[in-house]
């Protein structure tokens, strides 16, 4: 498996990746209705804004293995004056679930924002539906706020 940075070819599979994500994970946090068909566009639209326009210290890596997007990261260096830098987005491949990518992607992103901006925190938001997330940021070392 590679890390690397997100480039604007990207954008397609960093989108599409993101839609099987949402499918999986919010299913019983967003409508049907919304996840068939609306999320498509919406996830498209974010991902060709994010890519294009970036936003003061985005930084996106993807996680492949054999030019196959397994997962991403986006998050934002130093964010906020009180938590820190802000992981926005943290999704992975159902396939690739329970191997290791996730964390992979997290050292990396953890390892750039220390570089970047010191020991100044890491924080994200998960929603109270996505039990399998919060267990996960907890074995990262996460802390609930």
């Amino acid at each position: 498996m590679q890390i690397r940075p997100a480039e604007h070819h990207d954008v397609v599979k960093l989108a599409e990746l993101h839609i099987a994500s949402w499918r999986l994970a919010y299913r019983e946090a967003l409508s049907p209705e919304y996840l068939q068909d609306q999320v498509v566009s919406d996830r498209h639209t974010h991902w060709q804004k994010i890519m294009h326009e970036p936003l003061p210290g985005q930084q996106v890596l993807i996680a492949e293995q054999n030019q196959r997007m397994l997962g991403f990261v986006c998050f934002y260096l130093n964010e906020s004056a009180e938590w820190g830098s802000y992981i926005h987005n943290l999704h992975v491949a159902e396939a690739e679930h329970g191997k290791g990518v996730a964390a992979q992607l997290m050292l990396a992103a953890a390892t750039i924002c220390l570089q970047a901006c010191g020991d100044g925190g890491l924080y994200l938001w998960v929603l109270q539906s996505n039990v399998r997330a919060q267990r996960f940021y907890q074995k990262c070392g996460g802390l609930r706020a």
